[in-house]
């Protein structure tokens, strides 16, 4: 794509005041996709860029209006080099920066064949060790080292607790099963919510690792699971139990909010890598 062009899509998103994930989500597309127009790395189609002038209310000439000729257009295209059938063309770049820790090295494998990857691409690691890169409008967010030891230390923690909800569900489902079952009716078909234990402390502990509310919805699809299976066996409460579950897309999506909100709070501390 035109640099000029290129240019022009970065304004017009800005002043619509949508970040690359939003436009990304608008249209149907990958963050990636958004990225590679906005570097002059691809180019979009003839129905995004019809989507793309609705958005910001221009026309298609002014979206796509450049000074250069037809011989300048064509020479900032990527070259093209015939491969054997199945070969997939590939690129590869870094972005160095230093910060307290050593050097930090981001690297990304960009396949051009590979538009609509859902994951993240980006590694970085400071001095040789791997960590964590988050890809923002203007900036890599790189974890710091003791931040990642931190984080390590809770994915380990978490999965003892789950070891220990898992064998502790487990253990009273079988033991109440065994010992109360003629006492209190639907034993063995309600209390099995013991199990919901797992995914209700595994909610919290990745709460307690990352700050953000939004991963909380974990900790309530158990907590609404065994609250409507408890309501529903001992009080008949099928029919008005129900709207416990809206609890889960309420935590999402205004946890999600705020998530946005404290972004810079959260990743205090975390190294700034101005993108290239």
């Amino acid at each position: 794509m035109n640099i000029e062009i290129a240019n022009r899509l970065v304004e017009l998103r800005k002043k619509s005041g949508l970040s690359q994930e939003e436009l990304a989500a608008k249209l149907g597309l990958s963050r990636q996709a958004v990225s590679k127009w906005e570097r002059a790395e691809a180019s979009p189609d003839t129905d995004n860029l019809i989507c793309l002038a609705k958005l910001y209310g221009v026309s298609l000439d002014d979206l796509l209006n450049t000074d250069d000729s037809v011989e300048e257009i064509v020479a900032q295209q990527p070259a093209f080099e015939e491969k054997p059938a199945g070969y997939r063309r590939s690129g590869r770049f870094e972005v160095r920066s230093q910060c307290e820790e050593g050097e930090i090295v981001i690297v990304k494998e960009d396949d051009e064949d590979d538009d609509d990857s859902r994951f993240t691409d980006y590694i970085a690691t400071i001095n040789g060790q791997k960590t964590h890169v988050e890809r923002t409008d203007d900036c890599f967010v790189v974890e710091p080292l003791k931040a990642k030891k931190r984080n390590d230390v809770y994915k380990t923690v978490n999965a003892i607790v789950s070891s220990i909800c898992v064998f502790g569900s487990l253990t009273a489902y079988v033991v109440c099963g065994c010992l109360l079952s003629d006492k209190i009716p639907h034993v063995w078909s309600s209390w099995w919510v013991f199990f919901m234990s797992v995914v209700m402390a595994s909610g919290i502990m990745e709460f307690m690792r990352t700050k953000r509310i939004a991963t909380l919805a974990a900790f309530f699809v158990g907590a609404s699971v065994a609250t409507f299976i408890l309501l529903g066996f001992y009080l008949d409460a099928w029919m008005y139990a129900w709207p416990v579950f809206l609890s889960i897309p309420l935590v999402g999506g205004v946890g999600g909010n705020i998530d946005k909100l404290t972004h810079e709070w959260r990743t205090k501390g975390f190294y700034k890598v101005p993108l290239n």
